[in-house]
């Protein structure tokens, strides 16, 4: 999906925000590049500032996802990023997306 496709996708799932999945929060729901390369620097970029827009800038050309961060405070605390997919999270909650 585009960057444009993944912000609309984005906003329409606020309401998971807080939501529980898996026994972890879903802190923040943001828009990753899907090659392998530039996934592995976007979330070092995204570990480095915490910001979704910044961290996905140099690959909003590329084909998009949308993943739920989850427990964002155990990146500062353990170095740990943990998240998964849209679908994947909207399957175990059963809700549409």
């Amino acid at each position: 999906m585009n960057l444009k496709e993944a912000e609309e996708l984005i906003s329409k799932n606020q309401h998971l925000l807080g939501q529980k999945s898996g026994g972890l929060t879903i802190d923040d729901i943001i828009a990753y590049p899907k090659e392998q390369k530039a996934h592995e620097q976007f979330i070092r970029i995204y570990m480095d500032t915490f910001d979704a827009s910044v961290a996905i800038l140099p690959y909003a050309e590329m084909d998009l996802g949308v993943f739920c961060i989850m427990d964002k405070g155990r990146i500062n605390t353990q170095g740990i990023f943990l998240h998964a997919s849209l679908e994947k999270i909207a399957k175990e909650l059963d809700v549409n997306i």
